[in-house]
C-alpha cells in the first residue's frame, strides 16, 4: 500500500514536468518485472485523469502500451479501468483533429479486437453498444472498417441475442450504419461488410422470433412467446418512413439486403417481410395479413422516396434464387407481382425513373407476369409524356422476353390493340396521357426500331409473314377510318405507329432468300399485291383530304418500303405472279413516279409533290426525293436506257432542295455514285457547307460514310475547296485602328485569285486557267510580309488543317495538287512568324505531297523562291528538300528528251541556288542531300545524253564542294566531314585527279582532328570516312598506324542505335587490316564493349545480332 502511494504521489506531483512523470510511467510500464500487482491500472487511471488537457502524445504512448503483452489482459482484472478508458475516448473522439483521431481509433480497435472481457460486456453492455457503433461511425479507412465489422469477435452469441444489445442495434446502430453506407456508398467491401455486419448481429439469430410474428401476422395465430426483435425492427422502419427521413432509402436497402443474405435459403420470410415493407409503404396488403399493421393517414413518405426503397429491394432480390410459386395464403410470389403491378400503375400516373428501374428488375425477376400484364403496361409506357433514358431499354425487354417465347406476333398484335383502343376508342385517354405531345420518335426510338428490326430478322420466315398479315389486316382497318378519323391527331399517331412498323419489317424481310420456302414466297407475294391495294386505296383517300404532314409522310414511307423490297424481289425472283412491273410514260418529269408506284396516276403524284414543296415539311420533302432516287434505281435496274433522260428531270429537283434531302443524298450509296457527280456546284458547295458543320461532331457523317463519300469526287472536290475557303478567311487580317485599308495576307489574296473551277473540276478546265494560278503566284510571292501575329486564330486554323488531313487528296489531278502545294506553301510563309503546331502542320501536308510526286515543278515559274521558302521556313527542311529532287529526278525515268531537258533546267536551277552559298551550312547541307539523291538514280533508264546532263550538274556540285574543302577547316561548320567523305568517294571512284591529290593532302589533318576532337565529330559520318579510306587504302598512302587510330576512335565513342550497322561494317574492315598482335588486343576491348553494352541494354534483339556477325567475321 506504501509504494502504491508513492508511485501515486510522484506521477500526480505538480511540481514536475508531465513529461518527466510520463517518461517514469513509461519506463515502469516497460519492466518486465512488476513492482506492484495493479500498477499498470494505477499507471492508466492516472494518465486518463490527465490526458484531456496534456498533449496529444500520451494517446500515443498509451496506444504503445496496449500493445505490449504485459497489458494484453490487464482489462481482465479490472472492468473499472476498461471503462475509464472508453469514457475517455468516447469524450475525446468526436472532438480532436485527424491525426489524433487515428490514434483514438487504433487504441478503441485494438481494445474492441483483444481486450473487451465478456465480463465487461454483461455488465456494462449499453456502454460497449455506444462505444462499438461510435467507433464504426468515426473511422474513415474503408480498408479498416471492412476489416473490422468482418471480425468474428464482434459476433459473439451472448452479445448478439441480449436484449439490450438488440434494443441499441435497431434504435440507434441502424441509423449510425445507414451514414456510414451513405458515407462509402461506392464501396462495394464496405457496403458487404456493413449488410454481413447487420446480418450476423441481428438476423442470424432471430429466425424463430420472426416465423413467431409471421404467424400472427399472416394467421392471425396467438404466440405465447416473446417477439420482441420483429416489433421492434419494424416499428425502427416506420418511424422513419412517418418521419420522412432523408435516408431511409439507405437504411432500408441495407435491412433488406442483410435479411435477404441471412434468410435466402428461405424464400418464405423474404416473400412475407416484402408485404411487411410494400404494406408500410403505402401499397395496402390487407388481403395478406390478418392484423392492421399501419394507418396509411399517418404515412407522410412522399411517392419518390418509397418508390426509390420499393426499387432496391428488387434490385437486391434479382441477385437471389427466387421460387415464383412460393405462397402466402395460397398466393403465388408471381401472383403477388402481378398485383403489386397493377396496384403501382395506378398508384404512379406517369412513370418515373424509379419506376422504370422497378419494372427492369422485375423483368428479370418475372418476366412472364410482364407478358400477362403487357396490357397495362404498354399503353403506361408508351404514351407518357415524359420518356426516360432508361424507356428504350425497358421496351426492348418487353419485346425480347415475347421473342424468347417466340411470340413476337402476339407482342405485335398486342401492342396494335391497345394503341387503337386506347388512341381511337377511349375519350378519356387524352386527359391521362395528354397524347397531343406524343410523337413516333419519342415512342419508338432507334434503339427500340433496330431491336425490332433485329428480332425480325431471327424469326423463321412464316411467322415473319404472321406478322406481315397482322399489320396488313390493321392497316386496311387504318384505311376503313380515314374518313372519319383523319382530323384527330391521336388516329394520326396510330397511323404512324402502324406504318412504322409495316416499314420495318418491309425492310427487313428476306423473302428473296433461297432458303425461303416456295408456298411462303407465294403467301408473301401475294401480301404485297394486297399491300399495293391498300395503299392504291389509302392514296386516292389523303389525295381527296385536305394535306396532313404526318399522314402524308407515314403513307410515302410505306410506299417507298414497298417499292423497294418490290425492286429486291423483282431482282432475285423469277415468278410470273409478281405483281411488279415498270410502266414507262413518255412523261419523263420528276415528280411522275407512276413506273414504279403505278397505284396512283402521274396527276395525283404531282398533286402531292406540290402539296410538299408548297408546305414544305422537311419529312415529306425527304422522303419524296428518296422516291425521286427510288424511281433512278429501278431505270438504272431494269430501263436503262431511259435513265439519262429521267435524272435530268430528278437532279435538276435535288439541285433545288439540298438542304432537305443532304442525309438521305450521303447515306444512299447510289444516290452518291450516280447523282452526287451531277449536282451543280452551288449544290455540291452547299452539300460541302453542312459537312462541314458536321466535323466537329464524334459521329459525323463523314467517319461513318467516309469509304463512300471518298469514291464521290465531285463532291471531295466540293468539301476540299469548302476547307480552302475557310482556312484563307483567317488569313483576310483586319484593319487597324488608323489605317485606311485592310492589310491582306498573302494566302487570301492568293486563294480570292485562284479560279473555283479548276479545284472544283479537278483540273478538267482550260490550260489558262492553271496558268492564272502560275502567274497569281509571282504576284503573291513577291508580296511583302504583313506583321499580322496577333490576328492568326491559330485554334481555327489548325482544327481545318486537321480536317484537310482526313480528306482522300490522292485522285487529285497534277494541276490541283501543284495549285495545293503552291497555296500550302504561301501559307507557310504567312505563319513563319508562328512557330507552333499549325506551322508544323501544314509543313506535314507540304511534305504529303511531295511524297504523292505529282507535282509539276517544270510549270512553276520562281523555282527560287519555292527552295528559299523550305530553306526559311520548314523545321524539316531536309526531307522536304530530299522529296522535291526525288520528285524533280523520278521525271528522268522516260525516254522524251524534251521531258528530260525541262527537268535537267530543274537540277540545273538547284545547283544555282545553292553553289553561291555554299559556305552557309543549310546550303552545303542541302548539296549534299542533292548528291546523295543524284547517286540514287544511276539507274534509270535514260538516254545517255540524259545521263551525261544529269552527271556533269553532279559534277559541277563536287567540284563546288571540293573547292569550299580546300578553304576551311573541316571542324569549323557541321556537315563538312559529310562533304568530305562524299566528294572523296566520287574522286577516288573516278579517280579524278584534278581535286584527288588537294583531297589526300587533307586526309592527314581530317583523321588528328576526328581523334584528337571526337566529342565535337559527327559519329556516323566519320564512321563512313574510315570506311571509305579501308575501301580505298590501295589507292591513299595513309600512314600504317591509321587502323590504331580508328580503333582508337571506335572504341571511344557511344554508338546510337541507328549507327550500329554502319559502326559493325567497320569493325570487320578494321579487324581486316589489323597485325595478329593489334587484333589480339583490338578484340579483347570489344568483348568487353559488348560486355558492357549488354549489361545496360540486355535482352535487345539488335544488339545480340550484331555481336554474333562481329563473332561471325572475326
Amino acid at each position: 500500500m506504501k509504494l502504491r502511494n508513492e508511485l501515486l504521489s510522484i506521477l500526480e506531483n505538480k511540481n514536475e514536468s508531465f513529461g518527466n512523470r510520463l517518461k517514469l510511467a513509461d519506463t515502469i510500464i516497460r519492466i518486465p518485472e512488476k513492482l506492484l500487482e495493479d500498477e499498470e491500472s494505477i499507471i492508466i487511471r492516472w494518465l486518463l485523469n490527465e490526458i484531456n488537457h496534456e498533449s496529444p502524445e500520451s494517446w500515443e504512448i498509451l496506444l504503445s502500451w496496449l500493445t505490449s503483452e504485459k497489458l494484453n489482459c490487464v482489462f481482465n482484472a479490472n472492468s473499472i479501468t476498461l471503462n475509464l478508458l472508453i469514457q475517455a475516448i468516447l469524450i475525446n473522439i468526436q472532438k480532436v483533429n485527424s491525426h489524433l483521431k487515428e490514434t483514438l481509433i487504433s487504441i478503441s480497435l485494438l481494445i474492441l479486437e483483444n481486450n473487451v472481457p465478456q465480463s465487461f460486456i454483461k455488465s456494462n453492455i449499453s456502454d460497449y453498444c455506444c462505444f462499438l457503433f461510435t467507433v464504426i461511425n468515426e473511422i474513415d479507412n474503408p480498408l479498416s472498417l471492412a476489416k473490422f465489422l468482418d471480425k468474428d469477435i464482434l459476433y459473439n452469441k451472448n452479445v448478439v441475442t441480449n436484449n439490450t444489445f438488440i434494443l441499441y442495434f435497431v434504435n440507434s446502430g441502424i441509423s449510425i450504419l445507414t451514414k456510414v453506407r451513405k458515407k462509402f456508398c461506392g464501396n462495394q467491401n464496405v457496403c458487404r461488410s456493413i449488410s454481413t455486419f447487420i446480418e450476423k448481429g441481428i438476423f442470424q439469430h432471430s429466425k424463430k422470433a420472426f416465423d413467431l410474428y409471421y404467424s400472427k401476422l399472416f394467421e392471425d395465430k396467438k404466440c405465447s412467446e416473446e417477439i420482441f426483435f420483429p416489433k421492434l425492427l419494424l416499428n425502427q422502419l416506420k418511424t422513419a418512413v412517418s418521419t420522412n427521413r432523408i435516408d431511409t432509402q439507405i437504411m432500408f436497402e441495407i435491412i433488406f439486403e442483410s435479411y435477404n443474405y441471412c434468410y435466402q435459403n428461405d424464400f418464405g420470410s423474404i416473400y412475407k417481410f416484402i408485404i411487411l415493407i410494400l404494406d408500410m409503404l403505402g401499397f395496402s396488403q390487407k388481403i395478406l395479413l390478418e392484423v392492421k399493421l399501419n394507418d396509411s393517414q399517418n404515412l407522410n413518405l412522399n411517392c419518390t422516396e418509397a418508390l426509390d426503397i420499393i426499387a432496391s429491394i428488387f434490385r437486391i432480390l434479382t441477385s437471389n434464387n427466387i421460387d415464383l410459386n412460393c405462397k402466402v395464403k395460397e398466393v403465388t410470389f408471381e401472383s403477388f407481382l402481378e398485383d403489386f403491378i397493377v396496384s403501382l400503375v395506378a398508384a404512379v400516373r406517369h412513370p418515373t425513373e424509379d419506376v422504370y428501374d422497378i419494372f427492369l428488375h422485375l423483368s428479370s425477376i418475372a418476366p412472364l407476369s410482364i407478358e400477362r400484364k403487357l396490357d397495362i403496361l404498354l399503353p403506361y409506357f408508351l404514351l407518357t409524356t415524359k420518356h426516360n433514358e432508361k424507356y428504350p431499354q425497358l421496351l426492348n425487354i418487353f419485346m425480347d422476353i415475347f421473342a424468347k417465347l417466340h411470340r413476337l406476333q402476339s407482342f405485335v398484335s398486342k401492342m396494335v390493340k391497345l394503341m387503337k383502343a386506347h388512341l381511337c376508342n377511349h375519350n378519356d385517354t387524352h386527359d391521362i396521357y395528354n397524347i397531343e405531345t406524343l410523337n413516333i420518335d419519342s415512342m419508338f426510338p432507334k434503339l427500340v426500331q433496330d431491336n425490332f428490326t433485329n428480332s425480325l430478322a431471327a424469326l423463321a420466315s412464316w411467322q415473319v409473314m404472321n406478322i406481315f398479315k397482322t399489320l396488313i389486316f390493321h392497316l386496311n382497318e387504318v384505311h376503313d377510318d380515314l374518313q372519319t378519323l383523319a382530323d384527330d391527331f391521336r388516329y394520326v399517331l396510330y397511323v404512324e405507329i402502324i406504318s412504322m412498323l409495316t416499314c420495318l419489317l418491309l425492310s427487313t424481310t428476306r423473302i428473296a432468300e433461297h432458303t425461303i420456302s416456295e408456298t411462303i414466297v407465294d403467301n408473301f407475294i401475294c401480301g404485297m399485291k394486297e399491300l399495293q391495294d391498300i395503299i392504291k386505296s389509302f392514296g386516292i383517300s389523303l389525295v381527296k383530304r385536305e394535306h396532313n404532314p404526318r399522314l402524308m409522310y407515314a403513307y410515302l414511307n410505306i410506299c417507298y418500303n414497298w417499292a423497294d423490297l418490290s425492286i429486291l424481289m423483282k431482282c432475285h425472283l423469277n415468278r410470273r405472279n409478281m405483281h411488279f412491273n415498270l410502266t414507262l410514260d413518255s412523261d419523263n418529269t420528276g415528280y411522275n413516279i407512276t413506273s414504279i408506284h403505278p397505284y396512283l396516276t402521274r396527276d395525283q403524284w404531282c398533286l402531292i409533290a406540290e402539296r410538299i414543296t408548297n408546305f414544305g415539311e422537311a419529312p415529306c420533302k425527304k422522303i419524296m426525293h428518296k422516291l425521286l432516287v427510288q424511281k433512278l434505281k429501278a431505270l438504272f435496274i431494269f430501263e436503262k436506257e431511259f435513265y439519262e433522260e429521267v435524272e435530268t428531270s430528278v437532279i435538276r429537283i435535288i439541285n433545288k432542295n439540298i438542304d432537305s434531302t443532304w442525309e438521305d443524298l450521303l447515306c444512299d450509296n447510289f444516290a452518291l455514285k450516280h447523282i452526287g457527280p451531277r449536282l451543280d456546284k452551288t449544290s455540291l458547295l452547299q452539300l460541302s457547307e453542312i459537312i462541314f458543320k458536321q466535323f466537329h461532331k464524334s459521329d459525323n457523317i463523314f467517319l461513318k460514310r467516309n469509304a463512300e463519300i471518298s469514291n464521290c469526287e465531285a463532291l471531295i472536290s466540293a468539301i476540299l475547296y469548302t476547307n480552302l475557303s475557310k482556312i484563307s478567311g483567317l488569313f483576310k487580317g483586319k484593319r487597324k485602328h488608323g489605317e485606311s485599308a485592310v492589310k491582306q495576307m498573302r494566302t487570301y489574296t492568293f486563294f480570292c485569285n485562284i479560279p473555283c473551277d479548276i479545284i472544283l473540276s479537278n483540273g478538267n478546265t482550260t490550260a489558262d486557267e492553271f496558268d492564272v494560278v502560275l502567274s497569281n503566284f509571282i504576284t503573291t510571292a513577291n508580296l511583302k510580309d504583313t506583321d499580322t501575329k496577333d490576328d492568326f486564330n491559330e485554334k481555327k486554323i489548325y482544327e481545318y488543317l486537321e480536317i484537310f488531313g482526313k480528306l482522300p487528296v490522292l485522285f487529285l489531278s497534277q494541276e490541283v495538287e501543284t495549285a495545293l502545294f503552291l497555296y500550302f506553301i504561301i501559307i507557310l510563309l504567312d505563319l513563319k512568324l508562328l512557330q507552333s503546331a499549325v506551322s508544323e502542320n501544314c509543313e506535314r501536308i507540304i511534305i504529303g505531297f511531295l511524297k504523292n510526286e505529282k507535282i509539276l515543278f517544270d510549270r512553276i515559274p520562281n523555282m527560287d523562291f519555292i527552295l528559299q521558302t523550305i530553306l526559311k521556313c520548314f523545321n524539316n527542311y531536309e526531307e522536304a528538300f530530299a522529296l522535291l529532287c526525288i520528285n524533280i529526278l523520278t521525271k528522268y525515268n522516260g525516254s522524251n528528251l524534251l521531258e528530260v531537258k525541262k527537268e535537267y533546267k530543274l537540277v540545273e536551277g538547284i545547283k544555282n541556288f545553292l553553289l553561291p552559298n555554299i559556305r552557309e551550312p543549310k546550303y552545303l547541307q542541302l548539296a549534299i542531300v542533292t548528291i546523295k539523291q543524284i547517286n540514287k538514280f544511276k539507274k534509270l533508264k535514260i538516254s545517255q545524253e540524259g545521263k551525261n546532263e544529269i552527271y556533269t550538274l553532279q559534277l559541277q556540285m563536287l567540284l563546288g564542294c571540293a573547292k569550299l574543302l580546300e578553304e576551311v577547316d573541316l571542324f569549323s561548320q557541321p556537315h563538312f566531314i559529310e562533304c568530305y567523305n562524299l566528294v572523296l568517294k566520287h574522286a577516288l571512284d573516278k579517280e579524278d585527279e584534278t581535286i584527288l591529290p588537294q583531297l589526300i593532302l587533307k586526309l592527314e589533318d581530317c583523321l588528328n582532328n576526328i581523334c584528337v576532337a571526337r566529342e565535337r565529330a559527327n559519329v556516323q559520318e566519320c564512321v563512313k570516312l574510315f570506311i571509305t579510306i579501308f575501301h580505298y587504302k590501295n589507292k591513299i598512302n595513309v600512314d600504317t598506324s591509321i587502323a590504331t587510330k580508328t580503333w582508337d576512335f571506335c572504341k571511344s565513342i557511344d554508338i546510337h542505335e541507328s549507327e550500329w550497322e554502319e559502326y559493325s561494317k567497320l569493325i570487320i574492315l578494321l579487324f581486316e587490316h589489323m597485325s595478329n598482335e593489334e587484333f589480339s588486343e583490338a578484340s579483347h576491348e570489344l568483348l568487353q564493349i559488348i560486355d558492357c553494352r549488354v549489361g545496360r541494354r540486355a535482352g535487345e534483339a539488335g544488339d545480340d545480332k550484331q555481336m554474333l556477325k562481329w563473332q561471325l567475321h572475326k
